[in-house]
């Protein structure tokens, strides 16, 4: 099960987003020999993301934008699992993504973007920072 909402108003965008999944027989599963994992029995995630487009504050032409965003994750990807088993806390945590957007057409975006990753363990993460392009044809 999901559920999102997207909200714009004057150059500010809100999104968040929650999702929920339950595995039957996930006992069965991980009990098998061949399955070198615990399947949990639920799972679930949610983010909330925010971003202010800041183009008309620079002057920059009305077809062009540019938006700083940031979101905050939290992914419980083994919210439960069967008795007897261990939770691997690795696989739950939160992120925070920072990250910068410029479409100078409205059909064309470059993007920047750097997660910070927490997971529950504890445990050391490698943080990637990203570039990307799109284009709409």
């Amino acid at each position: 099960a999901e559920g999102h909402v997207e909200v714009r108003h004057r150059g500010f965008s809100a999104r968040a987003l929650v999702a929920s999944a339950s595995i039957d027989g996930a006992d069965r599963i991980s009990a098998d020999p061949n399955i070198d994992a615990v399947v949990p029995e639920s799972q679930l995630g949610w983010y909330l993301e925010g971003a202010y487009d800041v183009a008309p504050a620079l002057g920059m032409p009305p077809a062009m934008s540019l938006e700083p965003w940031v979101r905050w994750e939290r992914l419980e990807l083994q919210r439960s699992v069967p008795d007897g088993l261990e939770k691997d806390e690795s696989r739950n945590g939160d992120l925070v993504t920072v990250g910068l957007e410029w479409k100078p057409d409205p059909s064309v975006v470059v993007k920047a973007d750097l997660t910070l990753q927490r997971p529950d363990s504890g445990g050391a993460t490698e943080d990637p920072f990203r570039i990307g392009a799109g284009f709409v044809f």
